[in-house]
């Protein structure tokens, strides 16, 4: 890698953009490991609900408040972290999200009380921060420009591969050894992976590549370089580049937030309960996870489509969004008549799956188009804000309900629900920018 970037600048404009070209397909890449081992890492969770719930003589509905914890640490730190985000720091700050996240797994797995057991929650969580989605997004959209959106869907297909792998792997490994050592051994494999990758391959921009791009003019640009092409309207576009005080008056803001966050919301109590509502059927927890492999599956899938299709219809990021919240609203909706485990099932986890995996490469790249890249890590960790109203009581009263009457209806009608509250939001959204 070094010897590349050294050579950059002694090579023609024409070889260089390939050499940086190819770095920056490495790049998606590093982020997409990122996301497999930050927010995919969130698909093991409901794996080790019930184990969890035994060893420590809680309920359900108590034991998913550690989700409600991982929410809420979250959220608070996202603005902090995505304010920090500056050239030269990004890389360092990954770096220690991969220490930390080692030793919050260490805790977890040596955990001897619900204290502990939180405390471990809460650097987990801060880890998940420090090197996942919002850096993440921060890097690819400093190395892509006319490729944003594939590139945000390499990146997003690491929470997909997460989704179909990590689970039947923690499934495994839980009924193999037990809890302790399964969370020990994701814990320290993860971490190790990530601490090598950052330090030896890890570029923050193509300006570490010691060659400035205006003459090479690729699909990558330079750090703060505005977008070549504009899709917003004149008032859009003076309102943008107000000062940062005055982004609470953009009506995009909360909308396209408020939309995100209801989303987010539905996603996040479909991965805690998921499986214990397959065990309930009466499949065991190795099928359960293969189910939720097929959600991951069909994530991957629904990413890549929606990251092609963003990149072909620029302009119309929000309509594609739509279309995807109605299909989440049908399917959920369907999924609380199911009695029994049928080949309907697979059809709904097939459908649920594609479409909520197509939603995640999304919101970075409708907030880069409506607030520039400049501010993205900004307005990327000022929206996690928005899912607190949502998720911290939307985690527990399911729990509740389940508890209280051992049905998962609610669970299903509920996220219909909220979607449609969502989809409700991006239809606002998408007239006030028309």
């Amino acid at each position: 890698m070094t010897e590349a970037a050294l050579s950059i600048a002694d090579v023609s404009p024409a070889k260089a953009e390939d050499t940086i070209s190819l770095y920056g397909w490495a790049i998606a890449l590093i982020c997409l490991l990122a996301q497999f081992f930050g927010n995919g890492m969130v698909a093991v969770f409901g794996v080790f609900l019930l184990p969890l719930s035994t060893e420590f003589e809680v309920g359900v509905s108590q034991m998913s408040l550690g989700m409600v914890i991982y929410i809420l640490v979250t959220c608070l730190s996202s603005p902090l972290i995505g304010a920090l985000l500056k050239p030269g720091r990004i890389k360092l700050i990954m770096l220690s999200g991969t220490v930390l996240m080692a030793c919050s797994m260490l805790v977890l797995s040596r955990a001897s009380s619900l204290l502990v057991l939180a405390g471990g929650m809460v650097m987990l969580s801060i880890s998940f921060s420090l090197y996942g989605a919002i850096p993440s997004t921060v890097i690819i959209s400093q190395w892509y420009e006319r490729r944003r959106g594939r590139a945000l869907a390499l990146m997003a297909m690491g929470i997909s591969i997460a989704g179909f792998t990590l689970p039947p792997l923690a499934a495994w490994l839980l009924e193999s050894m037990g809890w302790r050592p399964a969370l020990l051994i994701l814990g320290l494999c993860g971490s190790l992976s990530l601490l090598l990758v950052f330090l030896f391959w890890l570029q923050e921009n193509p300006e570490s590549l010691s060659r400035p791009l205006s003459s090479v003019g690729s699909m990558h640009k330079p750090l703060g370089q505005a977008p070549e092409k504009d899709s917003l309207s004149g008032s859009e576009r003076a309102e943008l580049e107000a000062s940062n005080r005055h982004l609470a008056k953009s009506s995009s803001f909360w909308l396209i937030g408020l939309s995100f966050g209801v989303i987010n919301t539905t996603l996040i109590v479909f991965s805690v309960y998921f499986i214990p509502y397959l065990q309930s059927l009466g499949l065991s927890v190795v099928e359960s996870a293969s189910l939720l492999a097929l959600a991951g599956a069909s994530g991957l899938l629904g990413k890549i489509a929606i990251g092609w299709l963003a990149d072909y219809f620029q302009g119309h990021a929000i309509s594609l969004l739509l279309v995807l919240q109605a299909v989440l609203v049908s399917s959920w909706y369907l999924f609380g008549a199911v009695q029994s485990y049928t080949a309907m099932v697979v059809v709904l986890v097939a459908m649920m799956g594609a479409a909520q995996g197509g939603t995640v490469p999304l919101q970075p790249y409708i907030n880069g188009q409506l607030f520039g890249v400049a501010r993205l890590g900004k307005v990327t960790g000022l929206h996690a804000l928005f899912l607190l109203p949502f998720v911290l009581p939307a985690v527990p009263l399911v729990g509740y309900f389940v508890d209280s009457s051992g049905s998962y209806q609610v669970l299903f009608y509920g996220g219909s629900s909220l979607y449609a509250m969502s989809l409700l939001f991006a239809l606002w959204a998408r007239v006030q920018k028309s």
